[in-house]
């Protein structure tokens, strides 16, 4: 049956028996239609193909898309067949693409095969707390403008932050078009954002002598053990707090660490003095640095942190403005002006010499200047006899 489709034609139809349909095309646009339901729900259709293998997809319900914006749809549908598009397939095609919530699921599994266990927690974090917005998107429908838009509102929580979330979403993304889920990755694009540099404080020779000094009265053996650790082995204040005696060889001097911030296990090397040091001190329960005591686990549980103990001893030893991390970088700087920074990216072990360079070793301008008169000298020695031997 063929008629020009209406809203009053639609509206007159009436539904047929139970087990049949009524469909109407349109007599002006070929392939355009009408089908009841005996229910009495109407649709707006699309035929098309060759006469032998016809394709029927629906283009909405009568209720909710006005006619012309029917008729404008099927005429966008028909342009694209006629160019060798099949809405079908390409409608199946979008229906097969993951969810941003589907695909990180699946994303962060297998990134914890990949990746260290602070790593996965940090992709978590920057994927599904920060990125909850497009929970319920197809993967394929984020564009850049989407990317750029988030970026900048997580940027008013810090550039670092920031730089992170783009990091991880990156990442991620760049992980589903090697899969052939989405056409190109749209943070591609996105430039992360300049930070601040990075913080340069150490210890001064003085500072160090009077936080030694502080450290003399503190009546806590395990607590004084642990800040001479901190700067005795430049380690980070995690892995202090995660060590166990186990971990500890003190015939060979060595402290095995099994998990680090690199995601694999790493030796330190123990002085004589920091040996000496750990042979002294009590043993109460499997942590170096013991917590308090769970009546339930009838154990000694990991100490939490060192914040407080840190303040109190700042204060004592009169130190202003330094920080816990502060001693790992005076650690690195020493290491590296008594034994080379490859020395000192090996023992705060580095992956790249640049962060030690750029981090926990800077060269000042005195030991430029000092760099530049040894090279003027040496340079001298060569040039001056060649003078003299010309006159």
């Amino acid at each position: 049956m063929k008629d020009n489709i209406t809203k009053r034609l639609i509206d007159a139809l009436k539904p047929p028996t139970e087990g049949t349909r009524t469909l109407v095309w349109d007599e002006k646009l070929a392939g355009f239609g009408v089908v009841v339901h005996p229910s009495g729900r109407r649709a707006f259709v699309l035929s098309y193909g060759p006469e032998t293998r016809r394709r029927r997809m629906k283009l909405g319900d009568c209720s909710s898309m006005p006619v012309e914006q029917a008729r404008v749809k099927a005429q966008r549908l028909l342009a694209k067949i006629a160019d060798g598009v099949d809405p079908l397939h390409e409608r199946a095609a979008r229906r097969a693409v993951p969810t941003f919530e589907q695909w990180v699921d699946e994303y962060l599994k297998g990134a914890e095969l990949r990746k260290s266990r602070r790593a996965v927690y940090e992709d978590r974090r920057y994927l599904l707390k920060l990125s909850d917005r497009w929970a319920k998107r197809p993967l394929d429908s984020i564009t850049t403008d989407d990317v750029q838009r988030l970026f900048d509102d997580v940027a008013d929580r810090g550039k670092t932050t920031a730089n992170r979330w783009l990091a991880s979403v990156r990442a991620c993304f760049a992980c589903a078009w090697r899969r052939e889920l989405i056409p190109r990755n749209p943070v591609a694009l996105v430039r992360s954002l300049p930070e601040n540099q990075p913080r340069e404080r150490v210890l001064t020779n003085d500072e160090l002598q009077r936080l030694y000094k502080a450290l003399d009265g503190v009546t806590d053996l395990h607590l004084r053990a642990a800040f001479r650790m901190l700067i005795e082995t430049g380690c980070r204040k995690s892995e202090l707090l995660r060590a166990k005696w186990c971990d500890l060889d003190l015939d060979k001097a060595i402290w095995r660490l099994p998990e680090t911030k690199a995601g694999r296990s790493q030796v330190i090397p123990l002085a004589k003095t920091t040996t000496a040091m750990l042979r002294t001190l009590p043993r109460i329960g499997e942590y170096l640095l013991p917590g308090r005591f769970d009546q339930e686990q009838d154990a000694y549980l990991q100490r939490e942190d060192l914040k407080r103990p840190w303040q109190k001893l700042s204060v004592e030893a009169k130190l202003e403005g330094v920080t816990i991390h502060d001693l790992r970088r005076t650690y690195g700087l020493l290491v590296a002006r008594t034994a080379g920074i490859r020395a000192a990216s090996k023992l705060l072990r580095h992956s790249d010499l640049r962060m030690t360079d750029r981090v926990y070793a800077p060269f000042d301008l005195d030991e430029a200047r000092a760099a530049a008169e040894k090279t003027a000298r040496a340079r001298n020695a060569v040039v001056l006899p060649l003078k003299k031997a010309r006159r």
